[in-house]
């Protein structure tokens, strides 16, 4: 396996981090901390047609965002069906994650970009409920693509962190139904649990990476827990964790991006050479690495390693949408 390679943290990111080192400091404020989440950069100028709507769904109706570029396309537009991570239970539409992402691939890619809210996990909510709430909501967007504009052969389904987790698990049920997902986009998901050891490669970057940023089988393992509502892992379906699929024929070749210095590169089954470095937990490099991703055929490779850092793989986003 190659050198791990060493890139400079985006001043930016750098400058989060040290915050995250820090002690805790009395009368720091939840906005304090928020603020540390926030997108990085200027913000982006998009013209869009933004609107929320309640699509049926298997339980509660499903809160949805969409974004549409503003103005007649000449043609269908390509659709990405958006999942938000957080740990399966937490997350929104606001979050950077799923708002600066979804605006981000909207405005880049001139694609319409459905961001779901579906229902986290608590005391009285466990597996399958989301999974249930996202392929009733992707089956919803098939079924209205005249009405959103959208291309119905050009549906992606994609995901960051949990959001990957659950886009992957989905497409799995979807081709197992013949409703195969156009794309799927995986980024830093969680595919595997328990998380396997890591590579003596792995493991290195993981020592100079600040403690809040690593996640690992001690955090995972209650999150899990909670979802499963306790039942064994062993237990858990491919659906649950994509990684124990035995069959991935039809799977459409996915593109994940994952960050090289986290835990999550061993659950996403990826070498650390070819995974974009740690700008990409942010919103911006997570929206810009899913715009360059959905618009890859499925002919693609599963990775895509940048060549001199993360700026080539998030300079790459406005095009790759509407290479077919």
């Amino acid at each position: 396996m190659p050198a791990l390679p060493r890139h400079e943290y985006d001043p930016e990111i750098g400058r989060r981090i040290k915050e995250l080192n820090k002690k805790p400091q009395d009368g720091r404020s939840i906005a304090d901390f928020e603020a540390l989440g926030a997108p990085l950069g200027p913000p982006e100028d998009w013209d869009l047609e933004i609107e929320d709507r309640a699509i049926p769904g298997p339980g509660p109706a499903i809160p949805v965002r969409i974004y549409r570029p503003a103005g007649a396309a000449s043609s269908p537009r390509p659709c990405l069906v958006w999942l938000h991570g957080g740990a399966w239970v937490g997350g929104d539409l606001d979050m950077p994650e799923a708002h600066e992402t979804a605006r981000g691939v909207a405005g880049r890619a001139d694609a319409v970009v459905v961001s779901v809210d579906y229902r986290l996990c608590s005391e009285d909510v466990h597996f399958p409920a989301q999974h249930d709430d996202v392929v009733a909501a992707y089956r919803w967007v098939r079924g209205n693509a005249a009405d959103l504009g959208v291309d119905p052969a050009r549906i992606a389904l994609g995901g960051a962190s949990a959001g990957g987790n659950l886009a992957a698990g989905a497409t799995l049920r979807l081709r197992d139904g013949g409703e195969t997902p156009w794309q799927a986009l995986l980024l830093y998901p969680l595919v595997h649990a328990p998380l396997p050891a890591p590579s003596d490669e792995l493991a290195a970057a993981l020592t100079q990476v600040p403690a809040p940023l690593v996640f690992g089988n001690e955090q995972f393992d209650p999150l899990i827990a909670l979802m499963l509502d306790g039942a064994p892992v062993e237990t858990a379906s491919a659906y649950v964790f994509p990684g124990r699929a035995e069959d991935l024929g039809g799977f459409p070749r996915p593109t994940s991006t994952t960050t090289s210095s986290t835990a999550c590169a061993v659950a996403a089954n990826c070498s650390p050479s070819s995974c974009v470095p740690p700008a990409s937990r942010s919103s911006r490099c997570a929206r810009e690495a899913c715009c360059t991703a959905t618009s890859t055929s499925s002919a693609s490779t599963p990775h895509t390693p940048p060549s001199t850092g993360w700026q080539p793989d998030c300079a790459s986003v406005d095009s790759r949408l509407t290479t077919e």
